[in-house]
């Protein structure tokens, strides 16, 4: 073997080794861009949940408070509208409570 040919094998597996690196590099910052964005949605999500929840609780305060006249409505938390619905209004004493929040 010849000092010429051991050159060129050891560039060829530098080149090699360094595309190999940058191809790593670039999945890992997609995965973590990924991973990012999706944890971004799930805060989201969880704070218009948990304004829901706050907004069934302001509905139950209401039918405890004026059972008769209390039909629902729309209740601020936390910067966020939740539009509470009651059904059943007005008469009996079972009501089913639903909320939607837009986020």
């Amino acid at each position: 073997m010849t000092l010429q040919g051991t050159r060129g094998t050891a560039l060829g597996m530098a080149v090699m080794i360094a595309i190999t690196t940058a191809i790593g590099a670039y999945a890992m910052l997609i995965a973590s861009m990924n991973q990012a964005r999706q944890s971004t949605g799930n805060a989201a999500r969880m704070r218009a949940r948990y304004a829901a929840e706050a907004g069934l609780v302001w509905a139950q305060q209401q039918l405890l408070a004026n059972e008769s006249t209390f039909c629902g409505g729309n209740h601020g938390v936390g910067g966020l509208t939740v539009s509470v619905t009651v059904t059943n209004c007005g008469a009996g004493n079972t009501h089913t409570l639903s909320a939607t929040v837009s986020y």
